[in-house]
């Protein structure tokens, strides 16, 4: 599909595109080619506060629309969505690098999480308590006013969905901001889709996280941040809103376990193992990056699951075929490299992978081979440290018990997977892994109902869940007596 993007995008406050104060832009560049994509402008602390001070000029009159009627915005944005959904996905691509079947995955998540929060907000209810001294409760959920969101680069438009459908529904008005290496699928979804919502309801800042990011989360006017990204960041974040006295939720790191028993679905375990590393080149917080394997099938799985690697087709995602593209720049490629070799420096045995590809218009691409080690032991660096790139460690264990301190000895717990036909282990085993979600014989299923985010270092709070509008709104009690 032929995309004509603008050389130039400005800053989207108050419903219209406008240049950065300082005039200062960065470029977007596509990680299979090196393409410069486009110009962004490149918000300072002054842009931030006039989004902010948007947002909260449209909050007095959008707090007042009803559930319906922002349920029918949301709907109609959904709409747009899906019929410009070749066209999010290509964008998607060109700027993250993704294939395009991935891409149009993540954009059918958008329309998803909007239909879905679209119905939850109809169906919201408060509530009445009758108390016991000639009187009564009305509780109300009134919306925060103006939440900050700071989106990550791995699922530009899908993260932003997830972020943006409940906090539209619970009526709060929005500064979001995407991540600097991958703005345009947000800043086309305010192009197209922002124009159902009043000005000022949405505002996308775009900028460096230390200038556009700090300026946003420390805002006075922000009434809860929301933000997905690094744990290391996110710590910065949450001590940001703590001193403002306001709420944040923080969806961060992972280092999830897959679990293969004997008796697994063999061919279904072997693909989802695969997809569960190498979606998204393994850029993935929930990525099933530490393979557990029993060591009844270890050297049988591991040797099919190299011979799976070595077939994958790495290529520009715009491609029909390719099954992974390019890390999203070049500072993460080096990041993913650095593993690669402390792996081997470590011991672990390098089954097939391991390097940069450079053949032909790789030259200008951010590419590294799907990657497997095996031979791995749990206290490894790359079984323990977020890699965030295309490589596994396949890690033998012999008993339930000791898979289960394994997989929990990890300082996040974010999601996982275990593989078994007996259902009764399937249910002790996953009951008992410290992560928010676990996938019993499937992975990577994230359909919207179903609550997503971690414990201990991965951060807490929901999304995807009607639960997650809980987090936007605040509760008011209203006390009535009754004079007999």
């Amino acid at each position: 599909m032929d995309i004509k993007l603008e050389k130039m995008y400005g800053l989207f406050i108050n419903g219209e595109f406008v240049p950065a104060q300082s005039g200062r832009t960065f470029k977007t560049c596509n990680p299979a080619t090196g393409e410069v994509l486009a110009q962004i402008a490149m918000a300072s602390a002054d842009d931030v506060d006039c989004a902010v001070k948007a947002a909260w000029a449209a909050f007095s009159s959008w707090k007042k629309t009803t559930a319906r009627e922002r349920s029918e915005i949301m709907w109609k944005i959904s709409d747009i969505v899906e019929e410009n959904l070749e066209y999010f996905s290509t964008i998607e691509t060109l700027d993250n690098g993704k294939t395009l079947e991935e891409a149009r995955a993540d954009i059918t998540d958008v329309v998803d999480q909007f239909r879905y929060f679209a119905g939850c907000i109809r169906t919201d209810e408060g509530s009445y308590v009758e108390q016991d001294n000639h009187g009564f409760n009305i509780i109300r959920k009134e919306p925060l006013g103006v939440v900050a969101q700071i989106v990550p680069w791995n699922y530009p438009l899908s993260m932003a969905g997830w972020k943006m459908a409940p906090a539209l529904a619970a009526g709060n008005c929005i500064v979001i901001k995407p991540a600097s290496n991958t703005p345009l699928s947000l800043l086309e979804f305010a192009r197209l889709a922002g124009k159902e919502l009043p000005n000022g309801v949405l505002n996308v800042v775009t900028g460096s996280g230390h200038d556009c990011g700090e300026a946003l989360t420390a805002h006075p006017g922000i009434r809860k941040v929301a933000f997905t990204g690094s744990t290391d960041v996110g710590t910065g974040v949450g001590e940001t809103a703590g001193k403002n006295m306001i709420p944040f939720t923080l969806e961060l790191g992972g280092k999830s376990a897959h679990i293969i028993f004997p008796d697994c679905q063999w061919d279904r375990a072997l693909n989802a193992v695969k997809g569960g590393i190498l979606g998204c080149a393994g850029q993935i917080c929930s990525a099933g990056s530490r393979l557990f394997v029993h060591k009844d099938i270890y050297d049988k799985f591991v040797e099919e699951l190299a011979d799976c690697f070595a077939k994958v087709r790495v290529g520009n995602g715009l491609e029909s075929g390719i099954e992974m593209g390019p890390l999203v720049d070049e500072r993460q490629m080096e990041t993913v490299l650095k593993y690669i070799d402390i792996g081997i420096k470590e011991g672990a045995r390098l089954v097939t992978g391991g390097r940069r590809i450079t053949e032909k218009f790789y030259n200008e691409g951010f590419f590294i081979e799907p990657t497997l080690f095996a031979d791995v032991t749990n206290h490894m660096r790359i079984a323990q440290e977020e890699i965030f790139g295309p490589v596994l460690s396949a890690i033998p264990f012999t008993s339930e018990k000791e898979v289960i301190e394994m997989a929990n000895d990890s300082p996040y717990g974010l999601a996982g997977g275990v593989w078994t036909q007996d259902i009764n282990r399937g249910i002790r085993v996953v009951s008992q892994i410290d992560a928010g979600l676990m996938w019993l014989n499937t992975f990577d299923m994230y359909p919207a109902g179903t609550p997503f985010g971690g414990y201990k270092k991965s951060g807490f709070g929901r999304e995807a869940h009607k639960m997650t509008m809980e987090e936007y709104f605040q509760v008011k009690t209203i006390y009535v007596s009754i004079e007999e």
